[in-house]
């Protein structure tokens, strides 16, 4: 099925204006930024090194974690807080906030995973 067509029919379902759905893609977008903007580089934790060439796919598994991270958390956490008044006026930078910080760990995380089975 065509996303446009799914879009078109979630926006006729819930009788949402075109400014809430543009409100919608806007804040998507801005957690999946957000997430790749946490996303650490392989062997962080040890300090800045030589420039070394790294493999490229190590660098796009961690920033597709990082998107995947801010995303999930960013969304989850904006849908936990909608009805919440004192994140009123405040909750789509509070998620994006979050949606950085839980990116930062996950890929953290990640990046030393990916670390110490090259080291094996």
């Amino acid at each position: 099925m065509n996303v446009n067509l799914i879009v078109i029919n979630a926006v006729a379902e819930k009788h949402m204006s075109r400014h809430h759905l543009k409100q919608i893609i806007m804040g998507t977008l801005f957690f999946a930024a957000m997430g790749w903007c946490g996303t650490k580089y392989p062997g962080w934790w040890r300090g800045p090194k030589k420039p070394d060439p790294e493999p490229w796919w190590k660098f796009a598994i961690l920033s597709a974690i990082g998107i995947a991270t801010g995303l999930i958390s960013g969304l989850a956490f904006s849908n936990a807080i909608a009805d919440q008044t004192i994140f009123a006026g405040q909750g789509m930078i509070a998620s994006g906030l979050l949606a950085f910080g839980a990116s930062n760990i996950v890929t953290g995380l990640a990046s030393a995973f990916l670390e110490s089975k090259e080291v094996r």
